[in-house]
């Protein structure tokens, strides 16, 4: 009981993990991160200004989004569920205190589109602009915990903000959009910041290709597309956003496997235990049996008796078993998600479940004893 309900406990939490919304939309969406050469002889400093980036990553979303089968292709320079890239600012207005930490978010460069290609909706103003040429007149994007934390019941499109440290720019807000998983589907979502990747970029980015069919069928086709804008480019990381999904949740997933099969294991060393004890104390008891049956006992009155019996040492069974179960549970507490190590539905499934199993090993053996006729039991006493 105890393995069942550590089981029965992983699995609620795993199922409401898998049910929390992402704050996109992961269906058919191919994933690929891009790596510019750090500048030596060989790549002649190609990709060392913003500028040389810039162009790189257009011809490069061009030349995706001309594959068949891509409906659009966006940049970020961090993926979900991929960790944290924190970046602090100043609110416009709003000095921070020497004795109190600088404001925080978590910071993304995309592209324009990134927002309509992930899926993300912009929940007020608008997203980034399609034309921004320099980053001291940048506008940036916030997510809702942002706003709500920072300007809650004012509207935040229009304030401004400084980023990059005390000499950065100052930034307009030209929008608010929904909340990304970024630090795990189990972490609640943080502050968000976006900025375009039209007035900065990295030498590392990812891209989002959205697709019309399977995304991973093309892979080579956007590869390819990818080293004919640079035939030295590399492209690694390349899979499709459910199965970097998949990969976020493969610890638990794990933990989750290894535990059920445990617990299947002692189903059934159970099932079968309690069946033998209650076979051969059924077996030994033959005479009684027959005896009670001569004396007008009824099938019933026997299948009564014998379960009846198997059935008391199986509730104080299941008694220890909740009773231990609650006390580990404390153990597993830190890979729970969405219920508490003391949900009760899954405690009370599991001792229905158990109970069940364990009547049905109970009732065999004492259905075949009540089909045994006394005077044959009898005489072979």
């Amino acid at each position: 009981l105890m393995l069942l309900t550590g089981a029965g406990l992983l699995l609620r939490s795993f199922q409401r993990l898998m049910a929390v919304e992402h704050g996109f939309d992961p269906e058919r969406l191919l994933t690929l991160q891009v790596w510019l050469p750090v500048p030596n002889d060989r790549s002649k400093g190609r990709y060392l200004s913003h500028e040389q980036r810039r162009a790189f990553y257009d011809r490069a979303l061009a030349a995706v989004q001309g594959v068949p089968g891509v409906r659009d292709a966006a940049l970020t320079s961090r993926l979900p569920l991929r960790g944290r890239n924190g970046l602090g600012f100043a609110i416009e207005g709003r000095p921070t205190p020497e004795d109190q930490p600088m404001p925080s978010a978590e910071f993304r460069m995309v592209s324009p589109n990134y927002f309509a290609t992930m899926g993300i909706p912009v929940i007020r103003g608008a997203g980034l602009p399609e034309l921004e040429d320099s980053l001291a007149n940048a506008k940036v994007v916030v997510n809702r915990t942002l706003a709500e934390k920072y300007w809650s019941g004012d509207d935040p499109i229009g304030r401004r903000i400084r980023i990059f440290g005390p000499d950065g720019p100052w930034v307009t807000i030209a929008g608010v959009v929904g909340d990304v998983r970024q630090m795990g589907l189990a972490e609640p979502p943080r502050e968000e910041l976006y900025i375009s990747t039209l007035v900065t970029s990295g030498q590392e980015m990812s891209m989002v290709v959205r697709t019309a069919d399977d995304p991973e069928r093309l892979s080579a086709a956007v590869t390819g597309a990818i080293r004919e804008v640079d035939p030295e480019q590399q492209v690694f990381g390349i899979m499709s956003m459910e199965r970097l999904i998949d990969n976020a949740s493969a610890e638990r997933r794990v933990s989750l496997m290894l535990l059920l099969l445990f617990a299947g294991i002692a189903l059934l060393l159970s099932a079968l235990g309690i069946y033998g004890v209650m076979s051969y104390t059924t077996n030994q008891r033959r005479h009684e049996i027959g005896i009670r049956m001569a004396l007008g006992a009824h099938g019933a009155d026997v299948l009564r008796l014998v379960v009846g019996q198997g059935m008391r040492l199986v509730a104080i069974g299941l008694g220890l078993g909740l009773l231990g179960a609650w006390l580990l549970s404390r153990f597993l507490a830190s890979q729970l998600y969405g219920i508490t190590r003391h949900d009760p539905l899954t405690y009370a499934t599991v001792a229905a479940l158990l109970a069940a199993v364990a009547l049905t090993a109970s009732w065999l053996p004492a259905r075949r004893a009540t089909r045994v006729d006394p005077m044959l039991s009898l005489r072979s006493e």
